[in-house]
């Protein structure tokens, strides 16, 4: 989810300046094309079967600023919009935005300080790119700031690619198998050395983007990658893909390159980070309830719940439905739908419950005193401020004596690098000391400690709920 302001433009609830104008949020398209507070331009007429128009802005410095000049356009078009929004550089703009300032300005103020050579080349009018000509001298950098050392490994290793796609084009599965681990250990070692060398996450994304050209066409040819990519829920993580993961389905993919790509992401340390964090639930549960049944448990943003499924084939069939009382919450009504046709029933029999982050946090749902509540991939999108009153409304869910679960990603992710540039797929990474103030700050009286999982790229705060106040 990320860091997603939503503000009216007025910052207001009761209407919102819009290009001079004023769009109260109760007028139908019809009334503002007949003469109401706002009147649309010809450009906008197509807008009359809605509402209301809202603007999301990408993040990333190159994709954030490319919303300015949809902002300008709108404006000139004098469409009018109502609620804008955004993440990291969209984000900061969106605000700018919304708080006033017109889209113009903003744009002016961004060539005027940001266009410099301090930052970029302005591109020529011809069309050519902003990249420094070849023949220009670079001091052994690249035009990032990267050691080009690093630079010349990542494009040693896209040649490595384009050598293990031909060697390979014509092998059976059979033949194939014994190319995985090598292509793996591979594409690891590159990505590894990448974030050693440059630890800003954004300089790593440019590099891969840039040494390994065909990187879009390679990602399509993994079904998981390409879903990561695409997000037909409108989110990279959902059930779908998670189960291609879990269930290694390796060989679904429609080239041998495919089929390698496949196995290098579902063997490694991100990977494996996921199934990790699946098994240390599965181990809290069944020690809770060698002390506790019935045993009330609520996973948070549930996704594909495999953890569920198959912990079913662990209990005893004849007294489990009674031993854990199990609520499944996700958002995604899809989601739900899936995990009630993976759980096998007869054994544990599952509460399925549709609700958002916010419908959380705002005491919309009800889920009764619970000895375990966990969310494993929800926390992964979620910006500190709102994720502290997620903690706080979870840990308000508690029973003395309750523990409360969260995984997130560390920084030291080997795979950051290509999950952001091949598919557009940000996380919010943390450190132990802001998992841990997280806790902290959402549930104060709580007691915390941060664990990692054994491959130390994910991480989980572990709060439990004391018999009395902590001092």
């Amino acid at each position: 989810m990320g860091d997603l302001p939503c503000l009216y433009p007025d910052g207001t609830s009761k209407g919102a300046e819009v290009v001079g104008r004023t769009l109260s949020h109760t007028q139908t398209a019809e009334q503002l094309g007949a003469g109401g507070k706002v009147k649309l331009s010809p450009a906008a007429s197509g807008l009359f079967e809605v509402q209301r128009v809202g603007v999301a802005l990408g993040p990333g410095f190159p994709i954030g600023l490319v919303g300015i000049g949809l902002l300008v356009a709108l404006d000139r078009l004098e469409i009018p919009i109502s609620m804008i929004s955004g993440t990291r550089t969209g984000a900061v703009i969106g605000a700018l935005y919304a708080a006033g300032a017109p889209a113009r300005e903003i744009r002016s103020w961004v060539v005027d300080n940001l266009a410099d050579e301090k930052v970029s080349r302005r591109a020529p009018r011809g069309g050519e790119t902003h990249l420094p000509r070849t023949n220009e001298p670079q001091s052994g950098r690249t035009s990032a700031g990267v050691d080009s050392e690093i630079t010349k490994r990542i494009s040693d290793f896209a040649t490595c690619l384009k050598e293990f796609d031909a060697r390979t084009a014509g092998m059976s599965d059979g033949e194939l198998m014994a190319e995985f681990p090598r292509f793996a250990k591979a594409l690891r070692n590159a990505l590894e050395e990448l974030s050693a060398r440059c630890p800003n996450p954004e300089t790593a994304t440019e590099v891969l983007k840039e040494s390994v050209g065909n990187l879009p066409e390679l990602i399509n040819q993994s079904p998981f990658m390409n879903r990561a990519l695409r997000k037909p829920r409108g989110y990279a993580g959902d059930d779908r893909l998670l189960n291609y993961l879990y269930d290694d389905e390796v060989l679904e993919a429609p080239t041998n390159m495919g089929k390698l790509l496949n196995y290098a992401f579902f063997s490694s340390p991100a990977a494996n980070a996921i199934r990790n964090r699946a098994k240390i639930v599965q181990g809290v549960i069944f020690d809770r309830l060698s002390r506790k049944t019935p045993l009330h448990v609520t996973s948070v943003a549930s996704g594909p719940a495999h953890e569920v499924s198959t912990m079913t084939r662990l209990l005893p069939r004849d007294s489990s439905k009674s031993q854990i009382i199990w609520t499944l919450l996700d958002q995604d009504q899809k989601a739900l739908d899936n995990a009630r046709e993976a759980i096998p029933s007869g054994v544990i029999e599952p509460k399925f419950v549709k609700a958002g982050l916010w419908e959380i946090v705002k005491g919309k749902v009800e889920l009764g005193e619970q000895d375990v509540v966990y969310s494993l991939g929800l926390f992964d999108y979620v910006e500190h401020r709102t994720a502290v009153e997620l903690v706080r409304s979870l840990y308000g869910c508690l029973a003395i004596g309750g523990l409360m679960l969260i995984g997130n990603f560390h920084p030291r992710n080997p795979y950051r690098a290509l999950m952001e540039g091949a598919a557009d797929w940000f996380l919010i990474h943390r450190t132990e000391d802001e998992l841990l103030q997280l806790g902290k700050q959402g549930a104060p009286e709580g007691r915390h400690f941060v664990m990692a999982e054994p491959e130390g790229v994910n991480l989980i705060l572990v709060t439990s709920k004391p018999l009395a106040a902590v001092a």
